[in-house]
């Protein structure tokens, strides 16, 4: 399949790649894109990663998110995010992978013939806290540890020690031509017992698209709005969190990508990919914070 990709790759050219006028057809696309991904995989373990370090950051049950410049956005999309996460989809959205423990539903939605579909995913994990996930998901200082799909990872700006504005660019996969982000992330702990009255503690990220006028490219700007919303559980129940071990550890995520690619990706060509590196980035995502917390103090 490889062999395949690079010989339409020497003969091909510019109208052999991604484009309104690419003479690949979408079988041909398919694969060239599927062998990438594939040798990805097998290159993973190869990456040379870099370290960011920022201030700490500090969220407090006793007082509101640090303020900002864009504090009310992220107020928006918090409330924005959270309503997706309980929103009942499941009769309405296409189940479109199931483990045991992970269901992630998907609803078709394409703009001016992009792929956009919404996808929101729950899954349960064991062994770390909702605290413990959130914060390696928004730690811009591990984030090039355990997401495979990226080439870089640059903060721009830190507006806070709860928020900061993050550009990433996309490992490129041939024929696709390579995407970029620019966005915002920010992370609070939000009270959802009247939701879940057994739960010890639920934090949430979100991750949404912003301009900046340091975030400079010639890539394909894909836009996001992105959460992962963790609820803290602990079997069997106590109140008494100082005798819990992880073994008692069980941590709800729930997690909902709003998205626009942008480019001329074939739909199907998109749907499949999603469908296939969806439940890996979540195993993935997970086994790190298992590994890098299972020797650590609790932090709930």
């Amino acid at each position: 399949m490889f062999e395949k990709m690079k010989g339409m790759n020497i003969k091909g050219g510019p109208d052999f790649e991604e484009g309104p006028y690419s003479k690949l057809k979408e079988e041909e696309f398919f694969d060239a894109i599927e062998s990438a991904l594939d040798l990805n995989d097998q290159l993973e373990d190869q990456k040379v990663t870099s370290k960011e370090s920022l201030p700490p950051m500090s969220i407090h049950d006793d007082r509101p998110p640090h303020p900002h410049r864009l504090l009310d956005t992220c107020n928006e999309k918090v409330e924005e995010n959270l309503k997706y996460a309980f929103e009942n989809i499941e009769s309405t959205w296409d189940l479109f992978h199931s483990e045991p423990e992970m269901k992630i539903y998907k609803c078709e939605v394409e703009k001016d013939g992009v792929v956009c579909d919404p996808l929101k995913a729950i899954h349960t994990v064991r062994n770390i806290t909702a605290y413990e996930l959130c914060f390696y998901f928004w730690d811009v200082g591990v984030r090039m540890d355990w997401d495979t799909t990226l080439d870089s990872s640059k903060t721009l700006e830190v507006l806070s020690p709860d928020t900061v504005i993050s550009h990433q660019f996309m490992r490129r996969v041939w024929p696709a031509t390579q995407r970029d982000t620019c966005f915002a992330s920010h992370i609070r702990k939000v009270n959802l017992t009247s939701q879940s009255p057994d739960e010890k503690g639920s934090y949430i990220v979100v991750n949404y698209s912003i301009d900046h006028p340091e975030a400079h490219s010639r890539c394909i700007r894909a836009t996001i709005n992105v959460s992962m919303l963790c609820q803290t559980f602990v079997d069997p129940p106590t109140d008494d969190l100082s005798t819990v071990t992880r073994d008692q550890l069980k941590c709800k995520i729930i997690y909902v990508a709003h998205s626009n690619p942008g480019g001329w990706v074939p739909a199907s060509v998109l749907r499949t990919v999603y469908k296939r590196e969806y439940p890996k980035f979540l195993r993935r995502f997970s086994a790190f914070v298992q590994e890098i917390t299972k020797d650590k103090e609790i932090k709930w």
